[in-house]
């Protein structure tokens, strides 16, 4: 087995609530294994003697590597966590990102989704938006456009650093998946024109996104009405 898998196994057991009652059982699993080995040695191999020096010496470097290991997953697990925390407080704060909201909620709010006609007019206006240049309200509609493809890279780049292990999916999950799960069904619609146009993207097209709110393991909960 391979550095990255070991510290990869180590990483999820460590990232359970009972982070403590794992390490405990990890160490005392080690102490018999060597406990065993060491057993064997002393009662089945000729002159053990001059050989259980080196063995002891192995195993010190063994149980130090695995002891670093642990170390290490717990240093990147707590650093998965401050760096979850943080963005959620970045999330609260960025008045740029509740400026794009606000302008989504003002012409759809809470609980309430664009309709299938409403969301490949604004799409085609971003596609087209010579062809629609003498619409009255085309200045509204840009911003909102602007603002739903703001909200969607935003969640599209947090969604692709739960993937990639930066954040961590289930503190995240805990506190935005009903805002995730509500903010997708109220823009899957315009999300569909993007995917199902190859020029744009196509199934590219907010890909992380679409594969995070999909996820069972993030959307184990049912989301309110």
């Amino acid at each position: 087995m391979s550095y990255h898998y070991i510290s990869s196994l180590v990483s999820r057991i460590l990232r359970t609530r009972y982070l403590e009652i794992s390490l405990i059982v990890i160490l005392l699993l080690i102490a018999m294994l060597v406990a065993l080995w060491l057993g064997w040695l002393i009662n089945d191999v000729p002159d053990y003697g001059d050989s259980l020096k080196i063995n002891a010496a192995i195993t010190a470097g063994v149980l130090a590597t695995i002891g670093w290991l642990i170390q290490s997953a717990i240093s990147v697990t707590n650093h998965r966590a401050q760096h979850t925390v943080t963005t959620l407080q970045q999330m609260r704060n960025d008045s740029e990102f509740n400026r794009h909201r606000d302008t989504i909620f003002r012409r759809f709010p809470p609980r309430t989704t664009m309709s299938e006609q409403e969301a490949a007019e604004l799409f085609d206006i971003w596609r087209r938006p010579d062809a629609h240049a003498n619409d009255p309200d085309i200045e509204h509609k840009r911003e909102l456009i602007s603002s739903i493809r703001y909200l969607l890279n935003y969640y599209d780049f947090i969604a692709l650093c739960i993937r990639l292990g930066h954040i961590d999916m289930e503190l995240f999950a805990d506190s935005q998946r009903t805002v995730l799960g509500h903010f997708h069904r109220k823009t899957q619609y315009f999300i569909d024109c993007a995917r199902n146009d190859s020029g744009f993207g196509g199934a590219l097209s907010w890909r992380h996104f679409v594969w995070l709110v999909d996820n069972p393991k993030f959307n184990k909960s049912n989301l309110r009405n």
